[in-house]
Protein backbone atom coordinates (compact mmCIF):
# COMPACT_ATOMS: atom_id res chain seq x y z
CA UNK A 1 0.00 0.00 0.00
CA UNK A 2 1.94 3.17 -0.99
CA UNK A 3 0.96 6.15 1.01
CA UNK A 4 1.29 9.85 -0.94
CA UNK A 5 1.04 12.89 1.05
CA UNK A 6 -0.53 15.38 -0.71
CA UNK A 7 -0.02 19.05 0.40
CA UNK A 8 -2.17 21.81 -0.54
CA UNK A 9 -1.75 26.28 -0.29
CA UNK A 10 -3.55 25.29 3.48
CA UNK A 11 -1.07 23.22 4.62
CA UNK A 12 1.80 25.02 2.98
CA UNK A 13 0.40 28.72 4.82
CA UNK A 14 0.65 26.75 8.24
CA UNK A 15 3.95 25.60 7.23
CA UNK A 16 5.39 28.96 6.39
CA UNK A 17 3.75 30.36 9.05
CA UNK A 18 5.34 28.58 11.65
CA UNK A 19 8.67 28.95 9.90
CA UNK A 20 8.55 32.42 9.69
CA UNK A 21 7.17 32.80 13.75
CA UNK A 22 10.20 30.26 14.39
CA UNK A 23 12.57 32.54 12.67
CA UNK A 24 10.81 35.82 14.12
CA UNK A 25 11.21 34.61 17.80
CA UNK A 26 15.01 33.24 17.00
CA UNK A 27 15.90 36.70 16.34
CA UNK A 28 14.18 38.09 19.42
CA UNK A 29 15.09 35.57 21.74
CA UNK A 30 11.94 34.77 23.20
CA UNK A 31 9.37 32.11 22.81
CA UNK A 32 5.96 32.69 22.45
CA UNK A 33 3.65 29.94 23.12
CA UNK A 34 0.57 31.55 22.19
CA UNK A 35 1.65 30.79 19.01
CA UNK A 36 0.89 26.98 19.18
CA UNK A 37 -2.07 27.46 22.01
CA UNK A 38 -4.02 29.42 19.68
CA UNK A 39 -4.24 28.20 16.53
CA UNK A 40 -5.25 24.94 18.61
CA UNK A 41 -8.24 26.83 19.84
CA UNK A 42 -9.44 28.61 17.07
CA UNK A 43 -9.49 24.85 15.24
CA UNK A 44 -10.98 23.17 18.41
CA UNK A 45 -13.75 26.36 18.54
CA UNK A 46 -14.58 26.10 14.73
CA UNK A 47 -14.34 22.14 15.04
CA UNK A 48 -17.38 21.95 17.00
CA UNK A 49 -19.41 24.74 15.16
CA UNK A 50 -18.75 22.83 11.77
CA UNK A 51 -20.16 19.13 13.95
CA UNK A 52 -23.04 21.34 15.41
CA UNK A 53 -24.15 23.12 12.59
CA UNK A 54 -23.29 19.98 9.69
CA UNK A 55 -21.86 17.33 11.72
CA UNK A 56 -18.71 17.89 9.56
CA UNK A 57 -15.56 16.79 11.11
CA UNK A 58 -13.25 18.01 8.53
CA UNK A 59 -9.59 19.17 9.85
CA UNK A 60 -10.41 23.41 9.90
CA UNK A 61 -7.24 24.46 8.44
CA UNK A 62 -8.76 27.88 7.51
CA UNK A 63 -8.99 28.37 11.63
CA UNK A 64 -5.79 27.28 12.11
CA UNK A 65 -4.14 29.64 9.91
CA UNK A 66 -6.53 32.56 11.29
CA UNK A 67 -4.92 31.57 14.62
CA UNK A 68 -1.09 31.67 13.97
CA UNK A 69 -1.98 35.01 12.27
CA UNK A 70 -3.56 36.78 15.18
CA UNK A 71 -0.86 35.09 17.50
CA UNK A 72 2.68 36.11 15.26
CA UNK A 73 0.99 39.64 14.83
CA UNK A 74 -0.11 40.70 18.00
CA UNK A 75 2.05 38.51 20.24
CA UNK A 76 2.17 41.42 23.06
CA UNK A 77 -1.55 40.69 23.82
CA UNK A 78 -1.92 38.92 27.18
CA UNK A 79 -3.22 34.88 26.76
CA UNK A 80 -6.59 35.47 27.62
CA UNK A 81 -7.06 38.60 25.57
CA UNK A 82 -5.85 36.48 22.22
CA UNK A 83 -8.23 33.77 23.12
CA UNK A 84 -10.94 36.03 22.86
CA UNK A 85 -9.75 37.41 19.85
CA UNK A 86 -9.12 33.42 17.81
CA UNK A 87 -13.18 33.04 19.45
CA UNK A 88 -14.36 36.62 17.74
CA UNK A 89 -12.48 34.87 14.37
CA UNK A 90 -14.73 32.18 14.39
CA UNK A 91 -18.03 33.53 15.45
CA UNK A 92 -17.60 36.21 12.93
CA UNK A 93 -16.78 33.98 9.63
CA UNK A 94 -20.22 32.12 10.90
CA UNK A 95 -22.19 34.56 11.82
CA UNK A 96 -21.29 37.75 9.42
CA UNK A 97 -22.71 35.76 6.09
CA UNK A 98 -23.91 37.60 2.75
CA UNK A 99 -25.91 34.64 0.72
CA UNK A 100 -23.86 32.21 2.37
CA UNK A 101 -20.62 33.30 1.74
CA UNK A 102 -17.66 35.10 3.89
CA UNK A 103 -17.76 38.79 4.11
CA UNK A 104 -14.88 39.82 6.07
CA UNK A 105 -11.07 38.43 6.72
CA UNK A 106 -12.06 36.69 9.95
CA UNK A 107 -8.00 37.37 11.09
CA UNK A 108 -8.53 40.63 10.41
CA UNK A 109 -11.97 41.77 11.98
CA UNK A 110 -11.24 39.65 14.76
CA UNK A 111 -7.32 42.20 15.14
CA UNK A 112 -10.00 45.32 14.69
CA UNK A 113 -12.21 44.25 17.23
CA UNK A 114 -10.05 43.12 19.91
CA UNK A 115 -7.39 46.36 18.92
CA UNK A 116 -10.63 48.41 19.60
CA UNK A 117 -11.89 46.88 22.81
CA UNK A 118 -8.29 46.61 24.72
CA UNK A 119 -6.54 49.28 23.36
CA UNK A 120 -3.63 47.81 21.14
CA UNK A 121 -2.81 47.43 17.68
CA UNK A 122 -0.82 44.77 15.86
CA UNK A 123 3.03 44.85 16.02
CA UNK A 124 3.37 42.63 13.22
CA UNK A 125 6.05 41.35 15.40
CA UNK A 126 6.33 37.93 12.83
CA UNK A 127 7.09 40.41 9.77
CA UNK A 128 11.30 40.95 10.16
CA UNK A 129 13.15 38.90 7.61
CA UNK A 130 13.16 38.07 3.79
CA UNK A 131 11.30 35.05 5.09
CA UNK A 132 8.11 36.69 4.62
CA UNK A 133 8.86 36.24 0.48
CA UNK A 134 8.13 32.38 1.05
CA UNK A 135 4.42 33.45 0.81
CA UNK A 136 4.80 34.21 -2.42
CA UNK A 137 4.04 30.65 -3.32
CA UNK A 138 0.70 30.43 -1.51
CA UNK A 139 -0.53 33.46 -2.54
CA UNK A 140 0.21 32.03 -6.38
CA UNK A 141 -1.35 28.76 -5.09
CA UNK A 142 -4.66 30.18 -4.26
CA UNK A 143 -4.71 32.62 -7.66
CA UNK A 144 -4.41 35.56 -5.59
CA UNK A 145 -0.99 37.37 -7.06
CA UNK A 146 -2.75 39.89 -8.62
CA UNK A 147 -3.89 41.37 -5.61
CA UNK A 148 -0.37 41.07 -3.66
CA UNK A 149 1.12 42.65 -6.56
CA UNK A 150 -1.19 45.65 -7.21
CA UNK A 151 -1.01 46.41 -3.30
CA UNK A 152 2.39 46.33 -2.73
CA UNK A 153 3.42 48.40 -6.09
CA UNK A 154 0.62 50.91 -5.00
CA UNK A 155 1.84 51.30 -1.46
CA UNK A 156 5.46 51.81 -2.62
CA UNK A 157 4.75 54.62 -4.71
CA UNK A 158 2.26 56.16 -1.99
CA UNK A 159 4.94 55.77 -0.04
CA UNK A 160 7.59 57.86 -1.96
CA UNK A 161 8.67 54.86 -3.78
CA UNK A 162 11.44 54.66 -1.39
CA UNK A 163 14.17 52.12 -0.23
CA UNK A 164 12.32 51.53 3.35
CA UNK A 165 8.75 50.79 1.29
CA UNK A 166 10.72 48.45 -1.13
CA UNK A 167 11.81 46.76 2.04
CA UNK A 168 8.35 47.19 4.11
CA UNK A 169 8.45 43.49 5.31
CA UNK A 170 5.35 44.35 7.13
CA UNK A 171 3.65 45.10 3.80
CA UNK A 172 4.87 42.42 2.07
CA UNK A 173 3.82 39.99 4.86
CA UNK A 174 0.21 41.71 4.72
CA UNK A 175 0.15 41.42 0.91
CA UNK A 176 0.90 38.02 0.41
CA UNK A 177 -0.84 36.71 3.72
CA UNK A 178 -3.53 38.66 4.51
CA UNK A 179 -5.11 40.65 1.52
CA UNK A 180 -5.37 37.59 -0.46
CA UNK A 181 -7.22 35.12 1.57
CA UNK A 182 -9.71 33.56 -1.14
CA UNK A 183 -12.98 33.48 0.31
CA UNK A 184 -13.13 37.25 1.10
CA UNK A 185 -11.24 38.25 -2.31
CA UNK A 186 -12.83 38.99 -5.76
CA UNK A 187 -11.94 36.09 -8.57
CA UNK A 188 -11.79 38.18 -11.85
CA UNK A 189 -8.45 39.37 -12.66
CA UNK A 190 -9.01 43.01 -13.18
CA UNK A 191 -11.42 42.79 -9.73
CA UNK A 192 -8.32 41.52 -7.83
CA UNK A 193 -6.05 44.52 -9.20
CA UNK A 194 -8.79 47.10 -8.10
CA UNK A 195 -9.14 45.65 -4.65
CA UNK A 196 -5.25 45.80 -4.16
CA UNK A 197 -4.74 49.23 -5.24
CA UNK A 198 -7.39 50.48 -2.82
CA UNK A 199 -6.31 48.80 -0.09
CA UNK A 200 -2.92 50.68 -0.68
CA UNK A 201 -5.08 53.98 -0.93
CA UNK A 202 -7.38 53.58 1.70
CA UNK A 203 -4.37 52.79 4.01
CA UNK A 204 -2.53 55.58 2.94
CA UNK A 205 -5.60 57.68 3.57
CA UNK A 206 -5.81 56.19 7.17
CA UNK A 207 -1.97 56.47 8.04
CA UNK A 208 -2.02 60.60 6.96
CA UNK A 209 -5.52 61.02 9.02
CA UNK A 210 -3.56 59.60 12.72
CA UNK A 211 -6.56 57.47 13.25
CA UNK A 212 -5.90 54.86 16.00
CA UNK A 213 -6.23 51.93 14.00
CA UNK A 214 -4.20 50.01 11.80
CA UNK A 215 -4.01 51.34 8.50
CA UNK A 216 -3.87 47.85 6.68
CA UNK A 217 -6.36 45.92 8.94
CA UNK A 218 -9.15 48.45 8.71
CA UNK A 219 -8.56 49.11 4.59
CA UNK A 220 -9.16 45.59 3.82
CA UNK A 221 -11.88 45.08 5.83
CA UNK A 222 -13.62 48.19 4.14
CA UNK A 223 -12.37 46.73 0.39
CA UNK A 224 -14.10 43.25 1.54
CA UNK A 225 -17.03 44.93 1.37
CA UNK A 226 -16.90 45.30 -2.16
CA UNK A 227 -15.76 41.51 -3.20
CA UNK A 228 -19.26 40.83 -4.84
CA UNK A 229 -19.11 44.16 -6.92
CA UNK A 230 -15.65 43.77 -8.37
CA UNK A 231 -16.01 39.92 -9.31
CA UNK A 232 -18.34 42.00 -11.97
CA UNK A 233 -15.55 43.85 -13.66
CA UNK A 234 -14.28 42.08 -16.50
Amino acid sequence: MEFQLKLDEYHYMIIFLLVSTAVAMYQAGQFYPQVIVIPVIAAVADFAVNYYKNKRKDIPFSAIISGLIIASIMPQLSLPVQVIAALLAVVQKHVIRWKGSHIFNPAAFSVLITSLLFSTAPSWWIAVSPVVLVFLLTANMVRRLPIAVSFYAFHVLLSGASIAAMLDYTAIFFALVMAVEPKTTPLSQKGMVVFGAWIAVLSAVVHYTGLSIDPFIIALLVMNIFRRYLNTIK
